[in-house]
């Protein structure tokens, strides 16, 4: 049987998330307007403009979050929102609870709901999630960080960031910028890059470029094609743009032997000291290297069971005392199987189960006459 969700939001009084968004999102606001309503709004014409009241009703239990993106939606439409719960409270289960009410015109009720409630919706299913996540951690008697991962849905990543945060676990890097993550292929490309271009491309014709398609799966490479663009003023049909040819023997270029100290050093010197350094390694030895080389962080991907926790103090035992780092395990972490990967010498448990196998949570607006008629009108 699952835990209830807790009401603990982690926050100070007078703190608000809100507070962390940047200037620049409402520009978002917009956009999703421009998705939803690109051209005439038919149904709207109906509608007019008389002054109507909305109920936001939650149908599902979870947390409840989103509140200054379903609030700048409605001040885009010109309406109005009073909330009746604070962001980060649970909704309970099995019950339709008043959440907020929505005043403003009628035809700019209906403009904006669908945009609020789908994006509150997503907002609270990943808070959701989220929190049943820091529960089951905390229950273990953990004292580490449970984080999400950088696999957002494209154009929503502050939405879903977001909602990680205000379900009580930490949102992980926000983009390429903010931490420097060095993944396997970032180190085998390493080594590939020092083969002169000639090299690489010794099975291309005569003045076209070329470039390698793989199919990565952990540390194994298998080259799939080489894909030749044309030469340059030759005239080509769309159907002959791209020749696919199999490549042929296995090419110096390929071999997954790169070098993780090389990353890490030649990284350091453009990040500069400001930057933490993240190496996802498959292995102790993997991991020991890129401690020797001082990265900050090693990610031990996929390593589950007494492998992960008997690696997790090996490393630590052995640098005690002689550098700084924390171990992050990741790769295939869900619901069912957390408190197995969680231990003392464990220090970030990173999921993207948070966000991206999350349910939105249930919520509706019914309209209502200004006059709080007992009669509601049907569910927008």
């Amino acid at each position: 049987m699952s835990l209830p969700l807790s009401g603990d939001t982690d926050l100070r009084p007078g703190q608000n998330l809100a507070h962390l968004l940047p200037p620049s999102w409402r520009a978002d606001v917009q956009r999703w307007f421009a998705e939803d309503t690109p051209s005439f709004d038919w149904a709207g014409f109906v509608v007019g403009e008389e002054e109507q009241e909305a109920v936001l009703w939650g149908k599902s239990g979870g947390v409840l979050a989103g509140v200054p993106f379903f609030d700048e939606v409605f001040t885009y439409a010109g309406c109005s929102v009073e909330w009746l719960m604070p962001e980060g409270s649970v909704i309970p289960p099995n019950s339709k609870t008043k959440v907020a009410i929505v005043r403003g015109p009628a035809r700019q009720l209906l403009l904006g709901e669908r945009v609020a409630l789908n994006t509150l919706a997503r907002c609270s299913g990943i808070a959701s999630v989220s929190r049943r996540f820091r529960d089951l951690a905390r229950a273990e008697g953990w004292k580490g960080t449970v984080a999400g991962t950088r696999k957002t849905t494209p154009g929503f990543r502050l939405v879903e960031k977001y909602g990680m945060m205000v379900g009580g676990v930490d949102p992980h890097r926000h983009d390429l910028s903010s931490m420097v993550m060095l993944k396997d292929n970032h180190i085998w490309a390493t080594e590939c890059s020092r083969f002169p271009r000639s090299s690489r491309s010794s099975l291309a014709p005569a003045g076209s470029s070329s470039f390698a398609l793989f199919a990565l799966t952990s540390r194994a490479i298998a080259p799939l094609l080489l894909i030749h663009t044309p030469p340059r003023g030759l005239t080509t049909s769309a159907t002959t743009l791209l020749r696919l040819t199999p490549l042929a023997p296995p090419h110096p270029c390929l071999t997954p032997a790169g070098s993780i100290t090389s990353a890490v050093q030649t990284v350091r010197r453009v990040a500069g000291f400001s930057l933490l350094v993240n190496v996802e390694c498959q292995s102790l030895a993997e991991a020991d290297e890129a401690i020797a080389a001082g990265a900050n962080i090693v990610m031990l991907d996929n390593l589950i069971g007494d492998e992960l926790h008997g690696t997790a103090k090996e490393l630590k035992d052995k640098w005690r005392g002689k550098r700084e780092f924390l171990i992050e395990t990741s790769g295939g972490i869900v619901e069912g199987g957390l408190t197995s990967r969680v231990g003392p010498y464990i220090d970030i448990l990173s999921t993207s189960a948070v966000h991206q196998v999350s349910a939105g949570c249930l919520v509706a607006l019914t309209a209502r006459p200004l006059d709080r008629s007992t009669v509601d009108c049907p569910s927008l």
